[in-house]
Protein backbone atom coordinates (compact mmCIF):
# COMPACT_ATOMS: atom_id res chain seq x y z
CA UNK A 1 0.00 0.00 0.00
CA UNK A 2 3.04 2.49 1.08
CA UNK A 3 4.69 1.60 -2.84
CA UNK A 4 1.21 2.32 -4.07
CA UNK A 5 1.30 5.72 -2.66
CA UNK A 6 4.82 6.23 -3.21
CA UNK A 7 4.64 5.58 -6.85
CA UNK A 8 1.82 7.64 -7.29
CA UNK A 9 3.00 10.63 -5.62
CA UNK A 10 6.23 10.11 -7.76
CA UNK A 11 4.06 10.21 -11.17
CA UNK A 12 2.45 12.87 -10.47
CA UNK A 13 5.76 15.52 -8.97
CA UNK A 14 7.93 13.93 -12.19
CA UNK A 15 4.84 15.25 -14.41
CA UNK A 16 4.67 18.32 -12.70
CA UNK A 17 8.65 18.48 -13.27
CA UNK A 18 7.79 17.66 -17.10
CA UNK A 19 5.56 20.28 -17.72
CA UNK A 20 7.45 23.25 -15.99
CA UNK A 21 11.16 22.82 -17.29
CA UNK A 22 12.40 25.77 -15.11
CA UNK A 23 11.17 23.48 -11.99
CA UNK A 24 9.45 26.43 -9.82
CA UNK A 25 7.53 23.52 -9.03
CA UNK A 26 9.88 22.31 -6.54
CA UNK A 27 9.64 25.34 -4.38
CA UNK A 28 6.08 24.40 -4.49
CA UNK A 29 6.98 19.95 -3.90
CA UNK A 30 8.62 20.35 -0.07
CA UNK A 31 9.32 19.26 2.86
CA UNK A 32 6.46 21.90 4.14
CA UNK A 33 3.72 20.43 1.79
CA UNK A 34 4.34 17.29 2.43
CA UNK A 35 4.24 17.39 6.44
CA UNK A 36 0.40 19.23 5.98
CA UNK A 37 -0.68 16.82 3.00
CA UNK A 38 1.14 14.36 6.46
CA UNK A 39 -1.70 15.22 8.77
CA UNK A 40 -4.27 15.99 6.51
CA UNK A 41 -3.73 12.18 4.74
CA UNK A 42 -3.63 10.58 7.98
CA UNK A 43 -6.95 12.35 9.41
CA UNK A 44 -8.60 11.24 6.07
CA UNK A 45 -7.32 7.80 6.35
CA UNK A 46 -7.73 6.48 9.61
CA UNK A 47 -10.85 8.76 10.90
CA UNK A 48 -12.76 9.20 7.78
CA UNK A 49 -14.16 7.36 5.01
CA UNK A 50 -12.12 8.87 2.95
CA UNK A 51 -10.29 5.21 1.60
CA UNK A 52 -14.19 4.02 0.49
CA UNK A 53 -14.03 6.50 -2.60
CA UNK A 54 -10.76 4.59 -4.21
CA UNK A 55 -12.97 1.06 -4.35
CA UNK A 56 -12.60 0.78 -7.85
CA UNK A 57 -8.96 2.00 -8.46
CA UNK A 58 -7.67 0.01 -5.27
CA UNK A 59 -9.73 -2.75 -7.34
CA UNK A 60 -7.51 -2.39 -10.31
CA UNK A 61 -4.54 -3.21 -7.95
CA UNK A 62 -6.01 -6.29 -6.47
CA UNK A 63 -6.72 -4.38 -3.32
CA UNK A 64 -9.44 -3.68 -1.12
CA UNK A 65 -11.07 -0.86 0.79
CA UNK A 66 -9.51 -1.55 4.44
CA UNK A 67 -6.04 -1.30 2.64
CA UNK A 68 -5.24 -5.13 2.91
CA UNK A 69 -6.67 -4.77 6.48
CA UNK A 70 -4.80 -1.76 7.49
CA UNK A 71 -8.57 0.05 8.33
CA UNK A 72 -9.59 -2.58 10.75
CA UNK A 73 -6.08 -2.46 13.05
CA UNK A 74 -6.35 1.30 12.75
CA UNK A 75 -10.15 1.05 13.70
CA UNK A 76 -9.37 -1.47 16.74
CA UNK A 77 -6.30 0.84 17.72
CA UNK A 78 -8.09 4.10 18.42
CA UNK A 79 -11.00 2.05 20.22
CA UNK A 80 -7.61 1.17 22.78
CA UNK A 81 -6.13 4.47 22.33
CA UNK A 82 -9.54 5.79 23.95
CA UNK A 83 -8.87 4.01 27.05
CA UNK A 84 -5.32 5.60 27.91
CA UNK A 85 -5.48 8.27 25.37
CA UNK A 86 -2.44 10.77 27.38
CA UNK A 87 -0.10 7.96 28.26
CA UNK A 88 -1.02 4.71 25.70
CA UNK A 89 -0.23 1.72 26.57
CA UNK A 90 4.30 1.23 26.34
CA UNK A 91 6.12 -0.64 23.98
CA UNK A 92 4.47 -4.30 24.87
CA UNK A 93 5.06 -6.50 21.84
CA UNK A 94 2.95 -9.45 23.46
CA UNK A 95 0.25 -7.27 24.70
CA UNK A 96 0.29 -5.81 21.17
CA UNK A 97 0.16 -8.90 19.59
CA UNK A 98 -2.64 -10.67 21.51
CA UNK A 99 -4.58 -7.54 20.35
CA UNK A 100 -3.80 -7.46 16.84
CA UNK A 101 -3.98 -10.40 15.40
CA UNK A 102 -0.42 -11.40 16.34
CA UNK A 103 0.75 -8.08 14.75
CA UNK A 104 3.48 -5.68 16.37
CA UNK A 105 2.65 -2.65 15.62
CA UNK A 106 -0.35 -0.57 14.37
CA UNK A 107 0.65 0.00 10.29
CA UNK A 108 0.18 3.80 10.94
CA UNK A 109 3.10 5.69 12.58
CA UNK A 110 0.81 8.54 14.08
CA UNK A 111 -1.53 5.33 15.01
CA UNK A 112 0.97 3.39 16.70
CA UNK A 113 2.33 6.80 18.34
CA UNK A 114 -0.95 7.15 19.86
CA UNK A 115 -1.04 3.64 21.36
CA UNK A 116 2.39 3.24 22.73
CA UNK A 117 2.88 6.78 24.23
CA UNK A 118 -0.52 8.26 23.92
CA UNK A 119 -1.36 11.89 23.17
CA UNK A 120 2.24 12.85 25.15
CA UNK A 121 4.40 10.71 22.23
CA UNK A 122 2.10 11.73 19.14
CA UNK A 123 2.62 15.85 20.07
CA UNK A 124 6.34 15.03 20.56
CA UNK A 125 6.88 13.31 17.25
CA UNK A 126 4.85 15.62 15.38
CA UNK A 127 6.53 18.64 17.15
CA UNK A 128 9.78 16.85 15.63
CA UNK A 129 8.58 16.19 12.22
CA UNK A 130 7.53 20.30 12.24
CA UNK A 131 10.54 21.38 13.36
CA UNK A 132 12.63 19.04 10.38
CA UNK A 133 10.49 20.48 7.58
CA UNK A 134 10.41 23.70 8.51
CA UNK A 135 14.73 23.59 8.65
CA UNK A 136 14.38 21.70 5.17
CA UNK A 137 12.21 24.05 4.04
CA UNK A 138 14.44 27.04 4.57
CA UNK A 139 17.59 25.58 3.49
CA UNK A 140 16.17 23.87 0.12
CA UNK A 141 19.03 25.60 -1.53
CA UNK A 142 21.45 23.29 -1.03
CA UNK A 143 22.01 19.97 -2.50
CA UNK A 144 22.09 18.06 0.84
CA UNK A 145 18.92 19.94 1.89
CA UNK A 146 16.92 18.52 -1.49
CA UNK A 147 18.65 14.93 -0.64
CA UNK A 148 17.20 15.25 2.98
CA UNK A 149 14.29 16.20 1.93
CA UNK A 150 13.36 12.85 -0.67
CA UNK A 151 14.35 11.03 2.42
CA UNK A 152 11.63 13.47 4.90
CA UNK A 153 9.04 12.90 2.37
CA UNK A 154 9.57 9.22 1.75
CA UNK A 155 9.28 8.74 5.98
CA UNK A 156 6.43 10.54 6.30
CA UNK A 157 4.55 8.47 2.81
CA UNK A 158 6.22 5.50 4.19
CA UNK A 159 4.50 5.78 7.86
CA UNK A 160 0.65 6.35 6.62
CA UNK A 161 0.02 2.74 5.82
CA UNK A 162 3.04 1.22 8.45
CA UNK A 163 4.60 2.02 11.08
CA UNK A 164 8.47 2.58 9.99
CA UNK A 165 11.07 1.08 12.01
CA UNK A 166 13.96 1.67 9.87
CA UNK A 167 16.78 3.16 12.74
CA UNK A 168 18.72 4.52 9.54
CA UNK A 169 15.55 7.11 9.03
CA UNK A 170 15.92 8.47 12.60
CA UNK A 171 19.69 8.50 11.98
CA UNK A 172 19.00 10.80 9.06
CA UNK A 173 16.85 13.17 11.42
CA UNK A 174 19.90 15.24 13.03
CA UNK A 175 21.26 15.97 9.74
CA UNK A 176 17.79 16.89 8.75
CA UNK A 177 17.90 19.43 11.15
CA UNK A 178 21.41 21.18 10.26
CA UNK A 179 21.37 20.01 6.55
CA UNK A 180 23.88 22.94 5.88
CA UNK A 181 26.74 21.31 8.27
CA UNK A 182 26.37 18.33 5.26
CA UNK A 183 28.59 18.37 2.82
CA UNK A 184 27.69 16.60 -0.69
Amino acid sequence: VSAMIMLTILIFTYIFLEINKNYFITKIINAKIFFYLYIILNILLTMTSFVDKFGTLLAVFGKSITLSGRTYIWQRGIEYIKLKPILGYGVNTELTMNRFWNLVHLHNYLINCLYIGGVILMVTILYILYMLQKKLSSNISLDSAKILSAAYIGFLILSLTDTVEYNILFMMFPLMYKPEKLKI
